[in-house]
Formats: C-alpha cells, structure tokens, sequence
C-alpha cells in the first residue's frame, strides 16, 4: 500500500486533498478496508494508524438496501453465489463494483465494505481465493446437513 495513501486515510483528508493528491475513492476505500483487517488481525502498524482516533465517535455506516441483504446472507451463511456487483464487493473488487453498481449502491460503497467487516468471517472475503472457498466450504457443509 502506498504510504501516501495511508497518511491521507490517517488524517482523513477532504476529497478535495485526496483528488488533489492522485488518489480517487475506490483508492481510499481499498486502503481502509485494507487498514482495517489488518488491525483486525492484530499488525501494529495499522493499530498505530487507528490508535489516534480511538476516541472519536463512531459513525455507523449507511444501511444496505433492503433488496441487497438477502444475497449477501444468502452468501455468508449457505455459500450461495449473489450476483455479479455482490461478487466483486465480497472479492474486495472496488473498481469493478463501482463500474458495475446502480446509481444508489455506487453512492454507498463503502456501506458494503463496512457490512462485510461486521457481520461476515473474515475467510469469507477480501479476495477471489477467499470468495471460491467460501463458497466451497459452505457447500460441504450445507450437503453434509441435509
């Protein structure tokens, strides 16, 4: 990760620095889903970057649309495939989510990335490899239910 691109999500730059600076939202977005499962997973140098605001307040995230929730539970707890938008927000694919979303999912991307890190395992996304698997592993287990 490029550490431009660190300091800019440390500081929370206004859209206008990062524009300003090269780097488009996807970029940022990339970075701190990236920042966050690494301090997630315990690495210092992201718990460094997220130690300073540890006391400011939360911001909930945006809610999902009520008619995006059913593909992405259907994907997390029976390893069912949603479409072609969910794929590439569960494979951490920003740039072809955002090519690929409706006008009102591209407004909130980063909701998805925020949904994923709340309520999903953290196997279960981030990257193709992790999507196939989940995928795969849940299958076994929903056959060997039945």
């Amino acid at each position: 990760m490029n550490p431009d691109t660190i300091q800019a999500w440390a500081r929370r730059a206004t859209p206008a620095d990062l524009a300003a600076a090269g780097f488009d939202n996807l970029q940022v977005l990339a970075a701190d889903m990236l920042i966050l499962r690494l301090a997630r997973e315990g690495h210092p140098e992201a718990l460094a970057i997220l130690e300073p605001m540890a006391d400011q307040p939360i911001v909930e995230p945006l809610p999902i649309p009520a008619g995006m929730l059913p593909g992405l539970t259907r994907y997390v707890d029976s390893g069912i495939p949603p479409g072609s938008f969910l794929q590439a927000v569960i494979c951490g694919e920003w740039r072809l989510a955002a090519r690929l979303a409706d006008d009102a999912n591209a407004k909130i991307l980063p909701a998805f990335g925020a949904w994923l890190l709340r309520k999903a395992p953290p196997q279960s996304h981030g990257s193709r490899a992790n999507f196939e698997a989940w995928m795969a592993q849940r299958g076994r287990q929903m056959r060997a239910a039945a």
